[in-house]
């Protein structure tokens, strides 16, 4: 190894080394076609500092907000399918879903299903298993 790649290691002689290097770069730059800088930190910028203002995007609604009054009374015995439509973590989602919802539905089932495609439509598989075993099913997108 060369003396211009080494850094020096005592610090009872780190000024000398110091110079010392600086003198073999100031060798060096002209070979390599640009200012080498030795320097232990990297220069501080100076920034003059901006108020930031945080904007609320959600406008006012123009209508009523309407409750959410779709309910399915589920018995013990009942299945419900959790039905993910591919995207990435939707799939992991409904689990989660699941494991929020077993105690709050005790002896509720639930069956996993998942498209796999996004942009495609519910097979007519999944739709006829849903159909037959299901008293509810939760559909569920990813991100």
């Amino acid at each position: 190894m060369n003396d211009c790649a080494t850094w020096p290691s005592e610090p009872s002689n780190v000024k000398q080394q110091l110079v010392t290097r600086r003198r073999q770069l100031a060798t060096v730059e002209p070979i390599l076609g640009y200012q080498a800088r030795l320097s232990a930190k990297p220069p501080i910028e100076k920034r003059e500092t901006e108020t930031m203002e945080f904007i609320d995007p959600r406008g006012v609604s123009q209508r009523p907000i309407e409750p959410y009054e779709v309910t399915a009374a589920l018995s013990p015995g009942d299945t419900v399918a959790l039905f993910a439509n591919g995207f990435p973590d939707s799939g992991a989602f409904l689990e989660h879903l699941e494991k929020v919802l077993t105690p709050e539905l005790p002896g509720v089932e639930f069956l996993h299903l998942n498209k796999g495609n996004a942009s495609a439509l519910a097979s007519e598989e999944h739709l006829s298993t849903i159909a037959e075993s299901c008293s509810a099913v939760v559909a569920a997108y990813g991100h």
